[in-house]
């Protein structure tokens, strides 16, 4: 592996295993170990080294989330596209600590400074603020993780408790928080 400290790991439709490390991406096909790693100056290289997390969508693109900013890869022509982040929010960094595939196919993005959906179909990124004041507003868009349930609801752990989100009605629930759960 490029680093002994993994981050993330996937096991794609294939059988193949991708394992994110805090120095590079590393596929293992069976036999061989293949490595992928920023190229300075190479926009078709992984934005930045230090993996996440790893997830496919249901076209076979492999999506890697690093510390500094989103990736798809054609797991069969080894490409690399960048996929940047919506600029107009008041996220301060590219730091991609989730990813979840919807049921369309689509993509939900978790950062510490909050939750981006990218449309694949429209090729369009947008910021989903969660509800709250003040300081409870910055811990609730301080997302840990995401995961997607059989019935298509976004769970989202943050530093303010778990919340589930509807992408139908577009409504958050805090599900567990102090005020129900101060342990």
């Amino acid at each position: 592996l490029s680093d002994n400290n993994v981050q993330c790991i996937y096991k794609d439709k294939n059988g193949f295993m991708w394992i994110g490390t805090e120095s590079g991406l590393n596929l293992l096909d069976g036999s061989d170990i293949t490595i992928f790693k920023n190229i300075p100056g190479n926009p078709n290289s992984i934005s930045y080294n230090f993996i996440n997390d790893i997830t496919a969508d249901t076209s076979g693109l492999i999506w890697i989330g690093t510390q500094k900013g989103l990736n798809s890869l054609d797991p069969f022509l080894r490409k690399f596209t960048r996929v940047p982040l919506h600029k107009n929010t008041n996220t301060n960094n590219d730091n991609i600590v989730s990813l979840a595939v919807d049921k369309k196919n689509n993509l939900f993005i978790g950062t510490p400074s909050g939750l981006f959906y990218y449309d694949k179909k429209i090729s369009k990124m947008s910021y989903i603020e969660m509800p709250g004041d003040d300081y409870k507003k910055i811990l609730n868009n301080s997302i840990t993780n995401l995961a997607v349930d059989n019935q298509g609801l976004l769970w989202l752990s943050t530093f303010n408790g778990l919340w589930s989100y509807n992408e139908n009605s577009k409504i958050f629930t805090h599900e567990i928080n102090y005020s129900n759960d101060p342990q």
